[in-house]
C-alpha cells in the first residue's frame, strides 16, 4: 500500500507542487484547486452547487449553509493565488433542481464580490441540465480551453476520445488510500498520467473514486492544508 511522504507538518512551504505538462508550469494546491501562474489562472473543478439542495428534494436529510461555505473557500483561493482568470472545470451545477433561487442569489453576489475576474465554465455533464445560466453569474461557457498545448476538458473520455492529449481534466473526483489496517485514509488527489491531469473535486459533500496509482507518473494526495507524493517508484 501507497504510504505518504513528507513532513507531516502543514505550514506555507508545501501547501503546493510545482509540476510541468506539455512545458506549461501547474501548481497543484493543497485546497483543490490548480494555478497556472503564466496566464495568471485558477482552475477549479466539480463545485456541484446546489447537490444539498437535490438532495432535500429528493428527501434526503443534509445540512444547510453547504454552498455559502463552499464559495467562501473559493474566495479564499482567488484571493491568495491573485489570479486574473478562474476556470470552471465542469459539474459547477449538480443538477436541474440545484437551481434554487437561494443558489442563484449565493452565486450572484459572489460573482458581484469579483467582478473584475475573468470567470469561463468547460461544460461538464451536469451542466447541460442547465440550458442557460443566469446572467448575474457573468459566465462564459465552452466545451473546451485551449491554454498553449494543454487543453481544459471536463471529462477524461472526452480528451481521449478526442484525441486532445495532454490535458487536464475533472469528472472522478479522484481520490486515493494511504495507510494500512487502522491507519488507512482515503484523500483526495491529483492523479498525474503520462498525457493527463485529473484534479480533485472543490470542497466537501463530493464523494471520490478510489484509483489505483499503478499507471500513475504520480498522485499528490490532499490533507490539513498539505499536499505530498504517495506514489511509489
Amino acid at each position: 500500500m501507497d504510504e505518504p511522504r513528507g513532513s507531516g507538518i502543514p505550514n506555507e512551504t508545501c501547501n503546493h507542487q510545482e509540476i510541468s505538462l506539455a512545458d506549461v508550469t501547474l501548481h497543484l494546491r493543497a485546497d483543490g484547486s490548480l494555478f497556472i501562474p503564466q496566464c495568471s489562472m485558477l482552475i477549479v473543478s466539480d463545485l456541484h452547487l446546489g447537490k444539498d439542495a437535490a438532495f432535500r428534494a429528493a428527501g434526503i436529510p443534509v445540512p444547510t449553509g453547504i454552498n455559502r461555505d463552499l464559495l467562501k473557500q473559493l474566495t479564499h483561493s482567488v484571493e491568495t493565488a491573485e489570479c486574473s482568470h478562474l476556470i470552471f472545470l465542469g459539474d459547477l451545477i449538480h443538477n436541474r433542481n440545484s437551481l434554487t433561487p437561494t443558489v442563484i442569489d449565493e452565486m450572484a453576489r459572489w460573482r458581484k464580490q469579483h467582478e473584475d475576474l475573468k470567470v469561463t465554465l468547460v461544460l461538464g455533464n451536469h451542466d447541460r441540465h442547465v440550458r442557460k445560466f443566469p446572467d448575474s453569474w457573468k459566465l462564459e461557457t465552452c466545451p473546451a480551453y485551449q491554454v498553449n498545448a494543454l487543453t481544459l476538458v471536463h471529462d477524461p473520455a472526452t480528451g481521449v476520445n478526442q484525441k486532445a492529449a495532454p490535458f487536464v481534466c475533472g469528472h472522478l473526483h479522484p481520490a486515493v488510500q494511504t495507510g494500512v489496517a487502522a491507519d488507512r485514509m482515503k484523500l483526495r488527489c491529483f492523479a498525474l498520467y503520462p498525457d493527463h491531469l485529473v484534479v480533485p473535486a472543490f470542497g466537501p459533500f463530493k464523494g471520490g473514486m478510489t484509483l489505483s496509482t499503478r499507471k500513475m507518473t504520480d498522485c499528490f494526495a490532499i490533507a490539513e492544508n498539505q499536499i505530498w507524493s504517495v506514489k511509489q517508484r
